[in-house]
């Protein structure tokens, strides 16, 4: 009897501490907010664009601002909520960074100089989006589908965009330059760039940078590519007086298909 009662006990003592263990997993524990993140996600862009649209004729900036602190408020607590997907964590942070500087730069967005720092951070708001779309099926109200349409589609579009230049970047930051002439101190330098992209390379506008051996920029000259097809080469070349160590070209403009 002794020995029945010690395995009935026993048993008894597993079951209660599966059914704990259980409960502490499916809900005692902290909730993960995938899910909620990305209904909010939702709710912040109805939010945003009942704002944003309720009066055709106003385009002011601060009811831009309005509509884009909207977005933010929405989706603002997860910036320190437990995900259960680590990648989607990493996705709803620069989401939630994107969005905030949305608001920090909304005077670029009628700038017609600076229109580009807008767009800059307008298109990777919309890959962002476009992702979400796709791969955890963010929503908005029949209302506002129209809209989250275009930006998925613009999200397309910035995404061929982004992998374009970052195809090219690598070609860039792979040039030599070696000195080919020297006319009284005033030098050229020249470069070979091997178009090994999937891309036909329209127009390459390039700053380069002249740096001295502590790394300070001296001279900022400038170098350009046309009509650099997949698997041709073309030459790419710069002129200066100005001493340097080192040089560090980065694309100031691109335009490939």
């Amino acid at each position: 009897m002794k020995r029945k009662s010690f395995i009935s006990l026993l048993l008894i003592t597993l079951l209660l501490i599966g059914s704990f263990s259980a409960c502490s997993s499916s809900g005692g524990g902290e909730k993960a907010a995938d899910k909620d993140f990305i209904k909010s996600v939702g709710k912040g862009l109805d939010a945003r664009w009942n704002i944003q649209y309720a009066d055709e004729d106003d385009d002011s900036i601060d009811t831009l601002r309005k509509a884009i602190q909207a977005e933010y408020d929405a989706v603002e607590e997860y910036k320190s909520a437990s995900f259960e997907d680590s990648v989607l964590q990493e996705k709803a942070l620069k989401y939630i960074n994107v969005v905030n500087d949305c608001i920090e730069n909304v005077e670029y967005a009628r700038s017609t100089d600076e229109y580009q720092k807008w767009l800059d951070i307008y298109n990777e708001r919309t890959i962002i989006i476009k992702d979400f779309v796709d791969n955890y099926g963010l929503t908005v109200s029949d209302k506002n589908k129209k809209y989250l349409d275009e930006l998925v589609a613009d999200g397309k579009t910035a995404g061929a965009q982004a992998e374009q230049k970052e195809a090219i970047e690598g070609l860039v930051k792979k040039l030599e330059f070696e000195q080919i002439e020297n006319d009284y101190g005033w030098k050229k330098y020249e470069a070979i760039l091997e178009n090994t992209t999937d891309y036909d390379i329209v127009h390459l506008q390039l700053d380069i940078s002249l740096l001295d051996s502590e790394g300070v920029i001296v001279s900022t000259e400038n170098a350009s590519a046309d009509n650099v097809a997949k698997g041709q080469k073309a030459r790419v070349e710069f002129s200066t007086d100005a001493e340097f160590e080192r040089i560090e070209p980065i694309i100031d403009y691109l335009e490939a298909k």
